[in-house]
């Protein structure tokens, strides 16, 4: 029989980490509206090709690339990097409603932990960033004539490291919250 893998991995730790900045901060939540939001397991086939105007706009949070350096900095730990892109769309090519939510993004997750390590400090080793951001207006996938929208991109990275033997190494993520 194989090993059972843990519950929780690391980038899974993190991605809950930024869901819940995200979803426990109220003026975010008062924007996006829960129907419109999905984590990466969540989000529907098809959701950015529909070709459809929407009513209010739609935020999706995924995993990204990642890179691990197993020998870390020195030989006491081992260093890793994960990035989770988020897209919102805009019902329309109307900027302000995609601002609004980038800008409560970066509120949220200062409000959920003013140091930047999303509650997790032994894990998370520099604060969180914010890189690649980019806006356009038109389809987030394929092209729809007729049905352009406002939509931002950009990636919430997070340097991760882990020191072996401790629970980080051994697997126990949840105990560091």
């Amino acid at each position: 029989m194989a090993d059972a893998l843990p519950e929780v991995d690391p980038f899974t730790l993190i991605h809950r980490q930024i869901w819940a900045a995200l979803t426990t901060f109220k003026p975010w939540t008062d924007v996006v509206r829960r129907s419109l939001r999905f984590e990466q397991a969540d989000v529907p086939p098809g959701w950015d090709q529909a070709g459809q105007p929407c009513d209010v706009p739609t935020v999706v949070l995924r995993q990204g690339p990642f890179r691990f350096d197993p020998f870390g900095f020195d030989s006491s730990a081992f260093t890793f990097a994960m990035s989770f892109p988020l897209m919102v769309v805009g019902p329309s090519l109307n900027v302000v409603p995609v601002n609004l939510i980038k800008w409560q993004t970066v509120r949220a997750l200062r409000a959920f932990d003013p140091a930047g390590y999303l509650k997790i400090p032994r894990l998370v080793i520099e604060p969180v960033r914010i890189s690649g951001g980019r806006d356009h207006l038109g389809e987030p996938g394929q092209p729809a004539k007729g049905h352009e929208r406002a939509v931002a991109v950009c990636s919430i990275d997070v340097p991760l490291a882990a020191v072996p033997g401790d629970r980080v190494a051994s697997g126990t993520f949840e105990a560091l919250i």
